[in-house]
């Protein structure tokens, strides 16, 4: 095993005669160095033999499992010392102290509010009492919490299940989690053996479903919420409520495996009113009665011994009644507690009670009190044990950088896997992303073709600015909706494993990388119908990343909601707080000139200088608007094949310009005038071609532009700038990549920005760069780095946040 201790090395011999699929063991071997030497130890070894290889750290054969399984056995003995807590005036736990050693099982009894929970909670490390503390071998749990809380396994009452995967899914991921550095057979091996234990092999490939599809029964439902946990190298076990809604065979199977896994661990389960079967399995039972005040501490017979002898003392029932009632269980003890004040017939409806709980705590104290006095014994004082000594012995097993890394790894890859599985199973995800996006897009592209000659052309198609908002705006919205819930949905399980030492990073990024799948896919799909509707050629790439990297934007800012927020109502609530805001400052919807002058830097003046009000500069939308814009405008295939050609035009004619000036000693040398000719005609020849459809339009600008580059004037002048055969429905080659709207408003703002009248360096919306830090910055690329900082800080706020929730001791 990877966790073993490395001074120890353990060999097993198997007998190759035997019969096959048995498992004979011949001998063991320990090796321990001891000042440089081996010493050996051997011996026979059976199926459930413990190895032990020092204080802390044993092998377990389990050898009817196949498998070698490492236990540490650390923590001996587990101390509840005078506990108490309220939550404002109200008490609910008072002085409660008890002891459990290892290889024990309690069982917390006790009315509804009268603290189960909140005592689970305390001894888990989630709930610090107001007074009191909880010891672990004298160790006390709250001023050691980060190196005592992964010996604790916690299984609250709710259920840590996911409805779209499958009963062994569910068992893998969670022992991957719980054991990151084992292998993948060993783990196969664990869930197998988990399987067999909890009796849901035939279960195995089954979806969970939720509670109300009745996929698998109550009975399995609460066994498998139980197996969670049983793959965790944890040694105290607490479950809160786990029979609870079960029959009493399931509760029975239950309470068994309970009673199983105490076997050298130690496990603390809150009943509701147990059956007798089933407390006959504890070794101690803890009865809390209201305002968790201790009415019974000791063993389950001891407890029906007391309670007999308060019932004669105090004249409750008739030893017929009592007699009856004994075989029910907790249902005796009960209503020994909840003794009426009157009879049956006087009562007529009132619930008070004869005994308060302070009587029950009274008596029970008097009790040990007086049991002690006759043993001869005193009170013990337990004394801590020294904080350096404990955290000696409670050593885990280290491992080098290398394991680690392969643990990050294959705890983000389960946390994929799980997100993944839970996505695509999901039939709202399917039609989410078969139908959701195109009925947008053929929504859209059905509308906004329209041209003012009546044909749609897509050199004058009227909206592609429009289009452009739409798209960067349903991009935000998928991402925001797709998200608001997901934390939420996922918060039972990263409450039950907030023990396990997982990091929140690795959980927030696998949950971003499987969402961006699932936007990615949607936005895909989406840009494809938009570009077939409104004739937009060459540019599927770049739509297709500015959208996807807005509905990034907000997946992440809806991860912060959904961390943030306890209720799916008020996550996706929050969306439109989140989007109304980035339509109304994005530009599109009212330009900036027409803003209140108080949202601009200088009031009127800023705004009449054509600057953009502050509340813009940090809304996303408005970015990712602009640089699409500004895509369309200068990425276009046309565009972009001039703008090289015009490039290495540019150096050549400066130097003209120059000698036109009277600089002398500028002048092109024969190669450069021959180049600046063949440039200037492949500029004019691109600048003057035509086509019939698309393709063809594209095939000639290629054509032209690397004839041109290639300073080849012959194979430039033989290819012919439109077709040879006469069509009417011939066009310019740029009418088919550039729109009239788009190029207008790109040139406008960049004539704004390079206008001499006004003083120094603007930033103007939709110009083609900025200047930020004194830096001049093409605008595609800011408005990126921007998108991406927003991405990366709403991650790290959601890692941040779940971090405190998940650790936070309240």
């Amino acid at each position: 095993s990877p966790g073993l201790a490395r001074r120890a090395v353990l060999k097993i011999k198997f007998d190759p005669q035997a019969a096959e699929g048995q498992l004979e063991i011949i001998s063991a071997e320990r090796v321990v160095m001891v000042d440089g030497q081996p010493v050996r130890f051997k011996g026979k070894l059976t199926d459930g033999s413990l190895i032990r290889l020092s204080p802390n750290q044993a092998v377990r054969c389990r050898f009817s499992e196949n498998l070698l399984d490492e236990e540490r056995t650390v923590i001996r003995e587990l101390y509840v010392e005078s506990v108490n807590h309220r939550y404002g005036t109200n008490t609910v736990l008072d002085n409660v102290a008890f002891s459990v050693k290892r290889g024990e099982m309690l069982c917390i009894m006790g009315p509804s509010g009268s603290g189960k929970s909140t005592l689970l909670s305390t001894i888990a490390g989630h709930l610090k009492p107001n007074r009191g503390d909880v010891r672990l071998n004298g160790m006390s749990l709250y001023d050691n919490h980060k190196q005592l809380t992964p010996f604790i396994a916690s299984m609250p009452q709710e259920e840590a299940l996911n409805p779209q995967l499958t009963v062994r899914e569910h068992l893998q991921h969670a022992s991957m989690i719980r054991r990151p550095h084992l292998s993948h057979i060993e783990h196969m091996k664990r869930v197998d053996s988990i399987l067999a234990e909890l009796a849901l092999q035939p279960l195995a490939h089954r979806k969970v479903g939720s509670p109300g599809d009745k996929s698998i029964s109550g009975g399995e439902r609460g066994r498998l919420n139980l197996g969670l946990d049983l793959s965790s190298a944890a040694e105290i076990f607490l479950f809160d409520e786990p029979i609870s809604g079960l029959s009493s065979k399931d509760s029975e199977h239950v309470a068994e495996t309970l009673h199983t896994l105490s076997r050298d661990n130690i496990v603390i389960a809150s009943l509701h009113r147990p059956g007798a079967r089933v407390l006959r399995l504890f070794d101690k039972v803890l009865l809390l009665d209201k305002g968790g005040r201790v009415a019974f501490f000791g063993s389950p017979s001891a407890m029906g011994k007391y309670f007999r002898e308060a019932s004669q003392e105090l004249k409750i029932l008739t030893p017929a009644r009592m007699k009856a009632q004994q075989s029910a269980g907790a249902d005796f003890v009960f209503d020994m507690l909840e003794t009426p004040l009157y009879s049956q017939a006087e009562r007529e409806g009132s619930s008070v009670r004869r005994f308060p709980a302070t009587f029950w705590q009274e008596r029970f104290e008097g009790s040990q009190l007086v049991d002690e006095v006759a043993r001869g014994e005193l009170p013990v004082q337990i004394e801590p044990i020294a904080t350096a000594e404990n955290k000696g012995q409670m050593a885990v097993p280290l491992r080098s950088k290398r394991q680690r890394i392969f643990e990050w790894e294959r705890i983000c890859r389960t946390h994929f896997h799980r997100t993944m599985f839970s996505k695509f199973r999901n039939r709202g995800t399917i039609y989410s992303i078969l139908l959701e996006a195109p009925l947008l897009a053929l929504l859209i592209g059905i509308t906004l073709r329209a041209s003012p000659e009546g044909r749609y052309s897509f050199d004058s198609g009227l909206h592609l600015p429009v289009y452009i908002f739409l798209t960067v705006t349903i991009g935000m919205f998928l991402g925001l909706t797709n998200s608001a819930t997901e934390i939420l949905r996922d918060l039972p399980i990263i409450r039950r494993e907030r023990n396990c030492r997982t990091s929140t990073i690795l959980y927030v990024l696998a949950k971003f990388i499987a969402l961006a799948i699932v936007a990615g896919l949607q936005c895909a799909i989406y840009t494809w119908i938009g570009h077939e509707m409104l004739d937009i050629y060459g540019m599927f790439t770049a739509h297709w990343l500015w959208m996807t990297v807005t509905a990034l934007c907000g997946t992440a800012m809806a991860l912060v909601i959904s961390s943030i927020v306890s209720t799916e109502r008020a996550a996706l609530s929050a969306v439109p707080l989140l989007l109304v805001p980035q339509l109304l400052l994005a530009g599109a919807l009212v330009s900036f000139d027409e803003m209140n002058r108080g949202m601009f830097q200088g009031a009127a003046k800023g705004r009449a200088q054509g600057i953009e009000p502050i509340p813009a500069r940090i809304m996303p939308l408005r970015y990712a608007y602009e640089g699409m814009m500004l895509s369309q405008a200068t990425e276009n295939l046309f565009e972009k094949e001039r703008r090289k050609i015009q490039k290495e035009i540019d150096p050549l004619k400066e130097i003209v310009e120059r000698r036109n000036d009277g600089d002398l000693s500028q002048e092109l040398t024969p190669e450069q005038n021959d180049r600046l000719k063949t440039l200037t005609t492949a500029l004019l020849r691109l600048m003057a071609s035509e086509a019939t459809d698309a393709q063809e339009a594209k095939s000639l600008i290629w054509k032209i532009s690397n004839a041109g580059r290639k300073k080849s004037m012959e194979q430039l002048l033989e290819i012919p700038p439109y077709p040879e055969e006469e069509d009417s429905d011939l066009k310019a080659t740029s009418d088919f990549f550039v729109n009239t709207r788009t190029d207008l408003l790109v040139s406008k703002s960049d004539n704004e920005r390079i206008d001499h009248r006004q003083e120094g360096n603007r930033n103007i919306f939709l110009a083609e760069w900025k200047y930020w830090l004194g830096m001049t910055t093409k605008t595609t690329q800011a408005c990126h780095w921007v998108i991406s900082i927003c991405i990366s800080l709403c991650l790290i706020a959601t890692t941040i946040i779940l971090q405190i929730r998940s650790q936070r001791v309240k």
